[in-house]
């Protein structure tokens, strides 16, 4: 299988995500970090060239831009996607993996995230930390995201790979991965969520941070139902009240199992993350009109 390791100015913590994750590297598998017009291009370059792992150079950043540039160079039939301030654990990508081993079916398998730290009041955003493994259908709660997750290379050309409009790097700033895994669904593959393939993500340490990341994820969500709205208003119907706290509470809906934000346990949080929400929504039917773009190539060469 290939692993795309997407980066940007944190070398050390890109360190940290290689150390773990070269353990897992097997005979004939591939290991990419492209990273996207780091500023500290040497640092970035001097940590892959300490894990003896490739290395793929931007010009252009985004984080979106960055994964489809690393899956159009794989030759596998599986790509792995994992972030550059994540820490897998042990068994962690044979766990990722076997369900598509075991079932031709699947689109993709998201793995379980859980929190790393974190030093303020709120509870953790971004972690999908439920025991239970589960198979999800378009319109099911987000299983998971693209900080641990495997996508089958065919499911990825057929949709066009990420939506490189979204994603950090953008005024978009999140959700090219769930919006990734909304066009699979929609396109008849059904994902998995697999607990047993655990990683950790590092949390916000100050409310500061933690509700520019609600606001940002907000914006994020709202842009992801734009285009939702455009392909299945059904399925749209249904993933609302997953992203809309106010919404979750009116219509009775319980809270994503694997879902660790939990925003609506703070009236504040549950406030930001509406307004982003309704922010984004508004901007993406403005903005997001076009069909998605072709996903970024990388250079001819890939520099080690």
């Amino acid at each position: 299988m290939t692993i795309v390791v997407p980066c940007r100015d944190r070398p050390q913590e890109l360190d940290a995500t290689l150390a773990g994750v070269t353990q897992h590297v097997r005979p004939g598998d591939t290991l990419l970090v492209v990273d996207s017009a780091s500023r500290a291009a040497q640092a970035m370059a001097d940590v892959a060239r300490k894990h003896g792992v490739t290395l793929v150079r931007l010009d252009v950043p985004g984080a979106s831009r960055a994964r489809n540039a690393g899956w159009q160079l794989a030759d596998t039939d599986v790509v792995v996607f994992v972030d550059d301030t994540v820490v897998v654990a042990d068994g962690w990508l044979d766990a990722l993996v076997q369900p598509l081993a075991q079932d031709p079916q699947l689109g993709f398998v998201a793995g379980r995230i859980e929190p790393i730290g974190g030093g303020n009041r709120w509870a953790p955003v971004a972690v999908h930390s439920h025991p239970v493994p589960r198979t999800v259908q378009a319109g099911d709660p987000a299983p998971g995201d693209s900080a641990s997750l495997a996508v089958r290379t065919a499911a990825l050309r057929a949709v066009g790979g990420f939506d490189e409009r979204l994603g950090p790097g953008t005024w978009f700033a999140a959700a090219d991965d769930l919006n990734l895994l909304d066009r699979i669904l929609l396109a008849g593959l059904p994902g998995r969520y697999e607990p047993a393939a655990r990683a950790g993500s590092p949390q916000p340490e100050d409310s500061q941070e933690h509700l520019a990341k609600i606001w940002a994820y907000g914006k994020a969500s709202g842009g992801r139902l734009a285009l939702l709205a455009r392909h299945d208003r059904r399925v749209t119907r249904l993933v609302a009240p997953q992203v809309l706290p106010g919404l979750r509470r009116k219509s009775g809906m319980a809270g994503d199992p694997a879902d660790g934000s939990r925003a609506s346990r703070s009236p504040l949080l549950a406030a930001v993350r509406a307004a982003g929400t309704l922010t984004g929504f508004v901007a993406g039917l403005a903005l997001l009109r076009a069909p998605i773009p072709p996903p970024t190539r990388a250079p001819a060469t890939t520099p080690r």
